[in-house]
């Protein structure tokens, strides 16, 4: 895992495709995606996983306390940052390992798990 911060804050954040590109130890654009603040969560859902396929990975999201990663992985950790909205660091055996956000206070709330998963779709 390599460090990437986000540029963008806000309703408009891209903190989740910082966390994505600090797994994937990628450049921050080959991952990110805008969208508006009123589009619905499927649609920024299905941009982002548009951008992971074009790189090979799927990502699956479990709340949290469902799942236990095994020691030793970093996940994405979604959930509520201080500033009251919702927000993705970087977790690694259930502590804060890396917050893309500058004011770097994680989170106070977790609510779920996120891995990303090698994917190679099958070819008809």
């Amino acid at each position: 895992m390599t460090p990437v911060f986000q540029t963008r804050t806000g309703l408009e954040g891209n903190c989740m495709a910082a966390a994505l590109a600090s797994l994937l130890e990628c450049e921050l654009d080959q991952v990110d995606f805008v969208m508006s603040p009123d589009a619905p969560d499927s649609e920024w859902w299905l941009a982002m996983e548009a951008k992971l396929r074009e790189l090979g990975y799927a990502y699956l999201e479990f709340p949290a306390g469902r799942w236990s990663p095994p020691a030793g992985l970093h996940y994405v950790a979604g959930g509520l940052s201080a500033r009251g909205l919702p927000h993705a660091v970087i977790y690694l055996d259930g502590e804060l390992a890396h917050d893309p956000h500058p004011d770097r206070t994680g989170l106070v709330r977790l609510d779920t798990a996120g891995f990303l998963v090698p994917f190679k779709p099958r070819i008809r």
